[in-house]
């Protein structure tokens, strides 16, 4: 019997009739026609005794993949790819990754050669909240002769969430600048950062940094332990990506006083005015007698001489600091601060907060019901006012104790007389009273208003300061240290 295929199967008589007339074979190939041709060799010859044309179909190849359901965008994965073919037919195999990256091909060689198992990456998830991302791989089997397999593998690519390399002290004092650094933002998607918030942990509002940003500052104004956490914004989302452990401690401060002079000059003691109430932390002590009045100059306090001219002669009354002469007449003492007048301490760096000692200052200033009030203004090096506190007396024997904690350090304080109006507005000179600030008050002896005088005031510096060195204190000088 020649099977049409090239092969060709003899028989003995003895064969062919135990074959009883059925016999059998099998093509090992496809797609073919072919003609089975029975022949009989006799002494005589071989003899055609009939022939059968059959077509042979081609069987598509067997096919498994296999691999894990869920993997991490920018992860390494895996699927195993298991091919057959009945006629034995070299296969090709083509795999659709199902993320929108070419068509993979590979060949049967190639795939044994990786023992089965073949790999991607997935580079991203898809952007968007929801950052869990479904695909679905496709691979087809190929056997050369029209017999083509597919299956697939469905798996979940998740978003990973970035991470960055977040660095700081450990330790810092309230007061002082805090610099976070920001290192390099690591997200194995393909996402591009847009901006980073940065939340202290001392429930201070959470702060926007630009992306790319190296570096942050802060400043803490209280102790504690924080924890400082940086999320970084991109097209997937909000993620917190890095964070910094930071202790803070009250910053460490000391204190100088200037004032608190005798009530008395000898002449033994002519310059102790001057002595006490200047020092090297405070550059210049000045005063104006119209604060309002840009064009005036503010002139420097004098602690000697006489005469009752404003800005001109003594500003020193018992030992406590006013301006000179007067801009109403509202007492007899002409160096109390009244009006528009104004007093100004510049320093030599910067200050985190003050006490001011207040004498002559009344809660029912001349038998009135009003009390004597007045404003404290800070400002920074450059000018700018960062913070102001308003007080009103609140002893009838004359003296006030006013404290100040800023929240920003300053190196410029002024003092006014007077107090804001119900409309928010300062009027100068004017007195406290139970419905809101008050114009100066009238009564038969002429004019009156708020006046004062200054025994004496204390700065708090913070330790560090490098513009102040420490030196022996002075007769009457106090160095306070915490």
């Amino acid at each position: 019997i020649a099977w049409g295929d090239g092969s060709t199967e003899t028989f003995t008589p003895a064969e062919w009739a135990a074959a009883a007339g059925s016999f059998s074979h099998t093509y090992a190939d496809g797609n073919l026609a072919a003609s089975i041709v029975v022949s009989a060799t006799d002494e005589d010859g071989t003899f055609v005794l009939g022939s059968k044309n059959v077509s042979v179909s081609n069987v598509a190849p067997g096919l498994t993949i296999s691999g894990a359901a869920s993997t991490l965008e920018g992860s390494v994965y895996t699927l195993a790819i298991a091919g057959s073919d009945v006629a034995a037919d070299v296969l090709s195999y083509s795999i659709d990754w199902g993320d929108g990256s070419a068509l993979q091909t590979i060949t049967a060689a190639e795939l044994a050669a990786l023992g089965g198992n073949v790999t991607h990456t997935f580079a991203d998830d898809e952007d968007g909240p929801v950052n869990a991302t479904p695909r679905t791989i496709t691979v087809t089997a190929n056997d050369g002769d029209g017999g083509i397999t597919s299956q697939t593998q469905g798996v979940t690519v998740n978003n990973v969430a970035p991470t960055m390399a977040v660095s700081g002290n450990a330790a810092t004092f309230t007061g002082q600048t805090y610099t976070l650094n920001l290192g390099a933002v690591v997200d194995p998607g393909q996402d591009t950062p847009l901006n980073y918030l940065i939340d202290w942990g001392d429930g201070s509002a959470v702060q926007t940094v630009a992306a790319g940003s190296a570096t942050a500052t802060h400043v803490f104004n209280s102790a504690g332990n924080s924890l400082i956490t940086v999320s970084v914004v991109d097209e997937d989302g909000t993620f917190e990506a890095g964070s910094q452990a930071v202790n803070i401690g009250n910053q460490p401060t000391f204190t100088v006083r200037i004032g608190d002079s005798v009530d008395r000059i000898t002449l033994g003691t002519r310059t102790r005015w001057e002595q006490d109430w200047t020092d090297p932390v405070v550059l210049s002590t000045q005063h104006k007698a119209d604060a309002t009045n840009l064009s005036e100059a503010w002139s420097a306090v004098r602690y000697t001489g006489s005469g009752v001219g404003v800005l001109e002669g003594l500003d020193i009354y018992g030992g406590d600091l006013g301006v000179s002469g007067r801009s109403l007449p509202t007492s007899s003492v002409v160096q109390e601060l009244d009006g528009r007048e104004a007093l100004r301490f510049n320093l030599a760096d910067e200050a985190l907060g003050l006490k001011l000692s207040l004498s002559r200052f009344y809660l029912q200033d001349d038998g009135s019901v009003y009390a004597e009030a007045g404003l404290i203004r800070l400002l920074d090096s450059n000018g700018n006012v960062v913070g102001e506190q308003a007080f009103s007396a609140s002893s009838l024997q004359g003296s006030k104790l006013v404290s100040v904690n800023a929240s920003v350090a300053f190196s410029t304080v002024e003092l006014w007389a007077g107090a804001y109006d119900a409309n928010g507005q300062f009027v100068y000179g004017a007195y406290a009273g139970p419905d809101g600030a008050v114009v100066p008050y009238t009564n038969a002896s002429g004019t009156h208003g708020s006046d004062f005088l200054l025994d004496w005031v204390e700065f708090t510096f913070p330790e560090a300061s490098p513009a102040i060195g420490i030196e022996a204190p002075e007769i009457g000088k106090s160095w306070m240290f915490p």
